[in-house]
């Protein structure tokens, strides 16, 4: 028999046996179980090390070990600093998808929908906290720089001053730009240029990314369906058969007949929000003083066909969107009366016998501009009498408004309000194009001695359809209108503010030049002035540019960021994350990893660079052999007391910074 000890015995206890029996001779010996925990001390059953624990504690000296040590603030500063980047890039960037789907009727997700306000905050906020993140991380990677250099062999100190962080800017700016150039080493101007560049850039991105900021309205789109919409051109040929139609419901042959729904809108055409709204003139410069108006009418939701969705239908989106839509743009610039140069025929007299009532009303095409007319209206202060328009004694001419008036076709995507129809917003246009019509022509006989008339061309008879439609409007002696109810006296009793020009440009102007709108509006093949109108149903033949797409949307207004100042943005903060992650690539895998002072290696250092500087390096001279306990800078009398640029580089040229 053999005594077995127990391991776990205390070392002031005797040691106790236990005894085996013997095996007789041919028998297998027994095995030997596993002897149970031993009590401690105190009574306490003694467990044997946790496997995680110890697993913990060798992977903690590994890592101390590695190339990684030292690292892992740094590590996790360039990793935040990315993630702000992300985020800033991200909201952005959502504001540039939020405008393109927008313009493409396309919906919108909940970022794409995040207001102006909190775009800015979370931008602002994360491009702070990133300039200041970037800015420490930069820091730390010179330092790691010069601190594996200085461990590979030494440091020239004036690139030591020039890397180090705590050299300011100022002072780093005179390390690069010395002269003489042979003073300073190359390698000490190029490092401090690459850490005056980066700062500076990352400084500079924290302003570029706010110049030129803008405010723009985007729309989210819930519902979208093909309608029919639009103003076309002025169509001549319907004036008469629409005049005709009307006129067979009157009470008499003889009598014409103006509905109140067209009579009230003559004067508001160019006012009303749910039809025209105010554009950039072609024709004419604005002035500032309403010499020069110009307004671009759609037809708004009133042109849509079928009619919009009710509002109590998707009552989120409380806008409408028609997408290119034929339009009318006219342009009106005042003229002075005398100048207009109108002949008798060009006018026509307005007004009944025995009512002080009356109007004078010129038309004429253009000759200095194609597509353009001149229009002049005359009040008749004093009545009209065998058609002729009378003025008071007490004034020396007629009261007047006169205007050169130019249209053009164009399409136009806008945004209306579906409670009451206003256009808010048009957010497209295509170019203006002429509107040739009325063009001017010359009729050429010289060489044709048998023609004894020249048929009238189609803008003859457009011109001619224009003036009917007008004659059609103001007329209340046909129409048996009551004067004082008609539209001339609208004008009438403005003839105070139509004797000054001064005081002719305003609402009666705008009343005016509703009036020479209304034909383009009322006929052309879209509205009522087409026979082929009927309620909520399309027109039969509409021209393909009719046909488009209604959609309901709502509106929210977003910070558009410059894409010029958004790349630059993105340039200088990339320049300057590239640089840190670089330095962290090379003190892992190049041969900067690890810690612990070795050749190429990474010392251990602390949060305090200037306690590092003095008790983990030495200065040595470098052109006197390298004295390795360390020597004291000087040069001469007066050595470390110079306070200059030129002082300090005159102590330090040849010394170099190595690791204690």
């Amino acid at each position: 028999m053999s005594p077995l000890v127990n391991a776990a015995t205390p070392a002031n206890q005797p040691n106790q046996t236990q005894t085996v029996p013997a095996v007789p001779t041919g028998q297998a010996v027994p095995s030997i179980a596993p002897a149970p925990a031993t009590v401690a001390r105190n009574g306490t059953s003694q467990k044997p090390p946790n496997v995680i624990s110890v697993h913990v504690a060798n992977l903690l000296q590994s890592w101390k070990a590695s190339r990684f040590s030292g690292t892992g603030k740094h590590l996790a500063l360039n990793i935040i600093s990315l993630g702000l980047l992300v985020i800033v890039v991200i909201f952005v960037q959502a504001t540039y998808s939020a405008e393109y789907r927008s313009n493409h009727g396309l919906s919108l997700n909940q970022l794409l929908r995040i207001s102006e306000s909190t775009t800015i905050a979370v931008v602002q906020t994360s491009q702070t906290i990133l300039i200041a993140f970037i800015t420490v991380t930069l820091g730390e990677a010179f330092e790691f720089i010069y601190w594996i250099a200085a461990g590979s062999g030494g440091l020239r100190y004036l690139t030591f001053l020039a890397i180090s962080p705590t050299t300011g800017y100022k002072g780093t700016l005179q390390i690069v730009f010395a002269r003489p150039f042979s003073c300073i080493p190359l390698a000490a101007r190029l490092w401090g240029l690459v850490k005056v560049l980066l700062t500076g850039g990352i400084w500079l991105s924290g302003i570029v990314l706010f110049i030129n900021t803008s405010s723009i309205s985007v729309y989210d789109t819930g519902l979208s369906y093909d309608v029919t919409a639009g103003i076309g051109p002025f169509t001549g040929s319907l004036v008469q058969p629409f005049i005709d139609l009307l006129q067979t419901r009157a009470e008499t042959k003889s009598q014409t007949l103006v509905p109140y729904t067209f009579a009230h809108l003559v004067n508001l055409l160019v006012t009303n929000p749910a039809i025209s709204t105010v554009s950039s003139p072609v024709s004419c410069t604005d002035d500032g003083k309403g010499g020069c108006t110009s307004y671009l009418v759609t037809g708004g939701l009133e042109s849509v066909t079928p009619w919009i969705t009710p509002a109590q239908y998707y009552s989120d989106f409380t806008m409408a969107r028609l997408d290119r839509v034929p339009s009318i743009q006219v342009d009106v610039s005042t003229l002075d009366a005398p100048k207009t140069g109108f002949s008798d025929k060009d006018c026509e007299i307005f007004g009944k016998y025995g009512i002080i009532i009356g109007l004078k009303l010129c038309i004429a095409a253009d000759p200095t501009r194609q597509g353009s007319l001149r229009a002049g209206l005359f009040v008749c202060t004093d009545g009209t009498n065998n058609n002729r328009c009378h003025h008071k004694r007490s004034e020396s001419f007629l009261p007047n408004i006169t205007a050169q008036i130019t249209f053009y076709t164009s399409h136009a995507t806008l945004i209306a309000s579906r409670s009451n129809y206003s256009i808010v917003s048009i957010i497209d246009q295509t170019p203006p194009i002429p509107y040739l019509g009325f063009h001017t022509h010359t009729h050429n006989n010289a060489n044709n001695t048998n023609s004894t008339s020249t048929p009238p061309t189609q803008e003859d008879q457009n011109l001619q359809s224009y003036r009917s439609s007008l004659h059609w409007l103001l007329d209340f002696s046909a129409s048996d209108i009551p004067a004082p109810s008609s539209i001339a006296e609208l004008f009438w009793t403005a003839s105070l503010q139509l004797s000054d020009p001064s005081t002719s440009i305003g609402i009666v102007s705008q009343n005016f030049h509703s009036l020479l709108v209304f034909p383009f509006f009322i006929f052309n093949i879209n509205n009522w002035g087409n026979l082929q109108t009927k309620t909520n149903e399309t027109v039969p033949g509409l021209p393909g540019e009719f046909y488009t797409t209604a959609s309901l949307v709502q509106g929210y207004e977003k910070v558009m960021f410059d894409r010029g100042m958004f790349v630059l943005f993105l340039v200088l903060q990339g320049v300057a994350a590239v640089f840190v992650w670089g330095v962290l690539g090379w003190v892992w895998f190049g041969g900067g990893g690890g810690q612990g002072g070795g050749k190429g290696r990474l010392p251990e250092i602390s949060e305090f660079p200037l306690y590092d500087g003095l008790f983990r390096t030495r200065v040595v001279d470098g052109r006197g052999g390298g004295n390795s306990a360390g020597v004291t800078l000087s040069a001469g009398a007066g050595a470390g007391a110079g306070t200059s640029t030129r002082e300090i580089i005159r102590d330090t040229r040849g010394y170099t910074v190595i690791l204690r």
